[in-house]
C-alpha cells in the first residue's frame, strides 16, 4: 500500500491506496476540496 497525504477542508489526512492509484486518489481529493469551496 502507498500512503499519500493529502489536505481535505484545510485538515491534513494520510490516506491508502494501492501502487498505481495515487492519482486517481488525488483527483478525487482534489474534486472533493472544489465542491467544498463551491459551496463555501
Amino acid at each position: 500500500m502507498i500512503q499519500l497525504d493529502v489536505t481535505i477542508m484545510g485538515q491534513a489526512y494520510r490516506l491508502a491506496c494501492k501502487k498505481g492509484e495515487e492519482k486517481a486518489l488525488q483527483d478525487a481529493v482534489d474534486y472533493l476540496n472544489s465542491k467544498v469551496n463551491q459551496i463555501r
